[in-house]
C-alpha cells in the first residue's frame, strides 16, 4: 500500500465517521435549548432581544492575555508530526474539527503553518456557496488554531463556558465567533457564519471540537531558504480548490516576506523581462521594494514567487487577530536578485498533490 493509498484511506474513514445529517441537526437543537437554559454562563449581560451584538460593552478596554491566565488543568495533546513524504511534498496532520457539522456543509478550506507557533484553518460551507458570485444562502463554519497573542480585543465580548474553559463569545445573529484557550497553547476559534441562529451554532460547535490527526493537508511547494531577517518566519500553505487557490506565505510575527502562488496557466506579469528560471522559460519583475518572478511549466503547473525588499511596513500577519490595535514595524529586508533567484532555483516544488478531503463531511 502507498502513502497515497494510506492518505486516501484516511479520508475515507474520517468521511465514514461522520454523523447523519438529521441527527447533526438534532443534536444542534438539543445544543441550542440546552444553552438557551444556561444563560448564566454569559456572565457578560447575555442576549438582549433585537440587539445587534452579544453582550455588548461588557468587556470595554479589557484585554485577553493568555499569559495572564491560570495553566489549563488537563493533559496537552501530543502535537501530530509533519511527514515528507517519498515525492518530497509535507504531509500536514490538521489538529482538530468539529464533533457536529450543521446540515450539508461540505469541507473546502485547509491551511496550516508549517513551522513555528501553531496556526491551522478548516472551512466547511454548504455545496456551491464557497466561490464568488454564488447564488442562495451563503453558510460558513470555520475552525481557526492561532498563536498565542492578545485574542480577542473585542468590547463586545461576553465570557462563555467551553467544556469548563473560559472563552470568549462575540457577534450576531447573522454571525458569531466562539474563542477558547486549549492545553497545548493557542487559542481555538469556531465561527458561524449565515446560520438561522449563528450564536447557538458557533456555541455548539465549539463545544463539540476535538482532536483530530487523521486528515491532512498535503503541501506540494515550500521554501528550502528563505530571506534573511532578524525575527523568526513561519510558511503557511493554503488549499481551496474550488476557486483553485493554492498559495504559500512566507510570515513574520508583522511582515509577509514571501508569497508563492500555484497557477494553472503562466500570468502576465507587467514590466517584467525575459529570465530563465529553474531551467525553464520564465519572467522576472525587480524594484527597490521587491522581486518578482514568473516561470512554468513545473508538473503540468506554473507559479509567481514575490519577495519583500528594502524598509517595509509591517501589520499584524495571519494569524492574529485583525482588530487589535498593534503598532507598526518598520524592518529592512536586504535581499539582492541572486539571492532570490537561488532561493527560487531550490524551493521544493511537488507533484500534484492528494486533495480528496475536499467536498467531504
Amino acid at each position: 500500500m502507498t502513502i497515497d493509498d494510506d492518505i486516501r484511506a484516511a479520508f475515507a474513514a474520517l468521511a465514514d465517521r461522520a454523523p447523519h445529517t438529521a441527527r447533526v441537526q438534532q443534536a444542534l437543537a438539543g445544543a441550542a435549548r440546552a444553552r438557551r437554559q444556561r444563560r448564566s454562563l454569559l456572565i457578560a449581560g447575555g442576549v438582549a432581544a433585537g440587539t445587534a451584538f452579544v453582550g455588548a460593552g461588557a468587556l470595554a478596554g479589557a484585554r485577553w492575555a493568555l499569559g495572564d491566565r491560570e495553566p489549563i488543568d488537563e493533559p496537552a495533546i501530543p502535537t501530530p508530526s509533519i511527514v515528507e513524504q517519498g515525492n518530497g511534498n509535507l504531509r500536514v496532520p490538521m489538529r482538530y474539527r468539529p464533533g457536529l457539522l450543521p446540515g450539508t456543509l461540505r469541507e473546502v478550506t485547509r491551511t496550516s503553518a508549517l513551522s513555528g507557533p501553531a496556526w491551522q484553518t478548516r472551512q466547511w460551507s454548504d455545496p456551491g456557496t464557497e466561490g464568488a458570485g454564488s447564488i442562495g444562502p451563503v453558510r460558513h463554519l470555520r475552525l481557526d488554531l492561532v498563536r498565542r497573542v492578545l485574542w480577542p480585543e473585542y468590547k463586545s465580548a461576553a465570557v462563555v463556558d467551553v467544556n469548563g474553559v473560559e472563552g470568549r463569545l462575540w457577534g450576531g445573529a447573522g454571525q458569531a465567533q466562539v474563542a477558547w484557550p486549549v492545553a497545548e497553547g493557542g487559542i481555538l476559534r469556531a465561527w458561524a457564519i449565515g446560520f438561522e441562529d449563528s450564536i447557538h451554532t458557533a456555541l455548539a460547535t465549539a463545544d463539540s471540537v476535538k482532536p483530530d490527526g487523521a486528515a491532512a493537508l498535503e503541501v506540494p511547494v515550500y521554501l528550502r531558504r528563505h530571506p534573511a531577517v532578524d525575527t523568526p518566519v513561519t510558511q503557511v500553505y493554503s488549499c481551496s480548490p474550488a476557486v483553485w487557490s493554492r498559495h504559500l506565505s512566507v510570515i513574520t510575527e508583522e511582515l509577509t516576506v514571501a508569497n508563492v502562488a500555484i497557477l494553472l496557466r503562466m500570468p502576465t506579469v507587467e514590466g517584467a523581462e525575459p529570465l530563465t528560471v529553474r531551467g525553464l522559460s520564465g519572467v522576472w519583475r525587480r524594484s527597490e521594494q521587491s522581486v518578482t518572478f514568473a516561470f512554468g511549466p513545473v508538473h503540468d503547473r506554473f507559479f509567481t514567487v514575490s519577495f519583500a525588499r528594502g524598509s517595509i511596513v509591517g501589520n499584524p500577519s495571519i494569524g492574529r487577530d485583525p482588530f487589535a490595535a498593534l503598532p507598526e514595524t518598520i524592518e529592512r529586508i536586504d535581499l539582492t536578485d541572486d539571492d532570490a533567484l537561488r532561493i527560487v532555483e531550490e524551493m521544493h516544488i511537488g507533484p500534484a498533490p492528494v486533495d480528496d478531503w475536499y467536498g467531504q463531511r
